[in-house]
């Protein structure tokens, strides 16, 4: 029969000092792993809230600034004054979320409002580079576009749409229109076999958009007139 001697001692004992010498590290170990979980909880909680309160901030943009639109041109300035304030607190305390997305938005949509094509094309691609993932990327690269067309700059519209192409071809369905868009400016650049070659683009890899017709329509002319 196999017998202990009364000098050694078994597993379970062994174990049992190991826990009594070392008890105030386990415990501590376990002060440390719940005090661990508890920022992980506080971290989410937290940011939950942020996301929520981001929300919200985003639709009172959106409430101010339907009532800017509406105002009439006397009270234009105080709604203004109290959008922008809502527009720097997202900006400041937002940086990523919602809120500074239709911040970023509303105030491009302000200059564009105003006649500030500059500014508004900034802003918009600084939204689309901010939110690159997003569906709004595409959409305000294409506003961006529109913007500095409208300050006179056809290549820099250009290659705003081209980056539309580029970076957003399998997502945005406003491709087909961005393709017309690019032939259009090309003709107003003076290159036509450019403009040609986005038009039959938009003819072959587009056949069922209503862009399509339109775009057979500038071949015909654009071939007739060379």
């Amino acid at each position: 029969m196999n017998t202990v001697k009364e000098t050694e001692m078994t597993s379970a004992e062994k174990a049992a000092m190991t826990l009594k010498n070392n008890k105030k590290y386990f415990v501590m170990a376990g002060i440390a792993l719940l005090l661990i979980l508890a920022a992980i909880g506080t971290v989410e909680y937290f940011g939950n809230q942020k996301e929520e309160r981001s929300v919200v901030l985003a639709e009172d943009i959106d409430a101010e600034y339907q009532d800017y639109m509406t105002a009439a041109e006397d009270d234009k300035a105080a709604v203004k004054e109290n959008l922008m304030t809502l527009i720097d607190e997202a900006k400041a305390d937002y940086s990523g979320l919602y809120a500074e997305m239709r911040a970023l938005n509303t105030e491009a949509l302000l200059y564009a409002d105003e006649e500030k094509w500059s500014d508004a094309a900034a802003l918009f691609t600084a939204l689309a580079d901010g939110f690159s993932d997003s569906y709004i990327a595409p959409v305000s690269l294409i506003n961006a576009a529109a913007m500095k067309e409208e300050e006179g700059d056809a290549e820099a519209s250009a290659a705003l749409l081209q980056r539309v192409l580029a970076e957003y071809k399998d997502v945005s369905a406003d491709i087909p229109e961005v393709i017309f868009n690019l032939g259009r400016l090309s003709e107003s650049m003076a290159d036509s076999q450019k403009a040609i070659e986005y038009y039959e683009m938009i003819s072959s890899d587009y056949s069922s958009s209503s862009w399509t017709n339109l775009a057979k329509s500038r071949i015909i002319a654009l071939k007739a007139g060379s």
